[in-house]
């Protein structure tokens, strides 16, 4: 059947304040969804391959990677993410406290603090030593902090429960979708 055998008689139609309005949130979800994903992916591969526990240098820059990975990717939907054209930018900020307890927003709040202070720029408060003279000294500089097993177990579960949390407000969104065709 083509488009125009379509019956749509009994559909009104849509307007230019209706598209004015409207948003595209189904497609933001799905990036979430995917960012989540990737960070679960990251936390149980670091946790399956026991990243914390192996001390060579190969090992401890697997580890970093991987660290990093799962910090930037958990990291993503908190930030202010920019939309198509005209359309306002996103974030899950405003949901933490409905997905999150008190004990899993502090590593929340630490991981995104890491994300802005080491991974994703270079602040000196995460490279440097605060007193240290610099100018007489060889540069001696913070190791890259990686998060710990226990942390690394805890995000894998705030993952999962922000999988959770955006695949009911998808259903939610497509049956509210389907209500208004």
């Amino acid at each position: 059947m083509t488009d125009e055998g379509i019956d749509t008689s009994d559909i009104p139609p849509l307007d230019d304040t209706f598209f004015k309005s409207a948003q595209w949130r189904l497609p933001r979800l799905y990036i979430y969804l995917n960012d989540f994903r990737e960070a679960r992916k990251f936390a149980a591969y670091i946790l399956k391959h026991r990243l914390h526990d192996k001390k060579t240098e190969l090992r401890q820059l697997e580890h970093l990677a991987f660290n990093i990975s799962l910090i930037i990717s958990y990291s993503r939907p908190f930030r202010c993410n920019k939309n198509f054209e005209g359309q306002p930018k996103s974030s899950l900020r405003e949901h933490t406290c409905d997905v999150l307890n008190e004990a899993e927003f502090e590593i929340h709040r630490r991981v995104l603090a890491m994300r802005d202070e080491a991974y994703a720029h270079s602040d000196a408060r995460s490279h440097l030593f605060e007193g240290f003279d610099y100018s007489k000294y060889v540069a001696l500089l913070r190791p890259i902090e990686t998060l710990d097993k226990s942390a690394t177990r805890m995000l894998k579960i705030m993952t999962e429960k922000w999988i959770s949390y955006l695949e009911i407000e998808k259903s939610k969104l497509k049956e509210s979708l389907k209500q208004r065709t």
